[in-house]
């Protein structure tokens, strides 16, 4: 069921359930909830709505969708930063879910009966929201939910939120392009809820970013000594912040971060560096 006014899209009701208090907890910045005048005109017979717009069984939940995210018609645009790998990012939507260990915890409840995995679904970017089986991207904000035994979280991330820099930065650009280029037909833009951003997502079991790691280690150990770096310590630096041109973390770490280890300058892009 899907809100005209602000796209959130709320299912699998049970008994008890309240309609308005469960459309403020996921739609809280719709205009209709905050009494913002929309033209809405009360019914006076019986109710005759229109039949859900469909989308993919794993497609997207009912939460907002944020600027860094979402489905597009085509893979890339015209723009020429892209075609040169170049990730435009303002950093992730919930960043108390960017260490990997942070999104595991949150599967706590994590319904058996499914095969993904929390650990699969944590690598993938995902945390649990802890109702049913939905899922949220750490990074871009993307909501997934009807996980079936053959969706597979990667790709399913990748196909529905193709901008997300997380999936960008760690599985590649050909990656997400591979993906999109199996895109059923009929999966079309129309066919997807038009959702907003909201200021924050709700969530039923919500840790720091990056848990452990001190400002002094990310401030002074030399950069050049190690190509296993200052951020997580275990993988290999990859990512390249612009505008400063320092190369200090490795694909998954540089999501969780706004600004650099070393110059400790905001960037606004990244760019995926192999060093030999």
């Amino acid at each position: 069921m899907a809100c005209v006014f602000c796209g959130v899209n709320i299912g699998r009701w049970e008994e008890g359930d309240d309609a308005m208090r469960d459309h403020q907890r996921w739609g809280p910045q719709c205009p209709f909830i905050r009494k913002i005048p929309v033209g809405n005109v009360p019914l006076t017979g019986g109710l005759d709505l229109d039949p859900p717009r469909a989308y993919d069984t794993c497609g997207l939940y009912g939460i907002d969708i944020h600027p860094s995210s979402g489905v597009e018609k085509t893979v890339l645009g015209d723009v020429s930063l892209e075609k040169l790998g170049v990730n435009k990012t303002k950093g992730p939507v919930f960043p108390q879910y960017a260490s990997i260990d942070a999104r595991i915890k949150s599967f706590d409840g994590w319904p058996l009966s499914l095969k993904q995995r929390p650990d699969q679904l944590s690598e993938a970017g995902f945390y649990y929201t802890g109702k049913s089986d939905q899922t949220v991207c750490f990074h871009c904000g993307g909501g997934l939910k009807d996980w079936e035994d053959e969706d597979d979280p990667w790709m399913e991330h990748a196909l529905w939120f193709s901008k997300c820099t997380y999936v960008l930065l760690v599985k590649g650009r050909q990656f997400v392009e591979q993906v999109c280029a199996k895109r059923d037909p009929l999966m079309l833009l129309d066919d997807v809820p038009e959702l907003h951003t909201p200021p924050y997502l709700p969530t039923s079991d919500t840790a720091t970013v990056l848990e452990g790691i001190s400002t002094q280690n990310a401030s002074t150990q030399d950069p050049k000594s190690s190509t296993s770096k200052e951020i997580c310590f275990t993988e290999e630096m990859g990512v390249l912040f612009l505008p400063c041109g320092h190369i200090v973390a490795c694909v998954k770490c540089a999501s969780s971060l706004t600004t650099c280890a070393v110059c400790r300058q905001p960037f606004t892009a990244t760019v995926r560096a192999y060093l030999s």
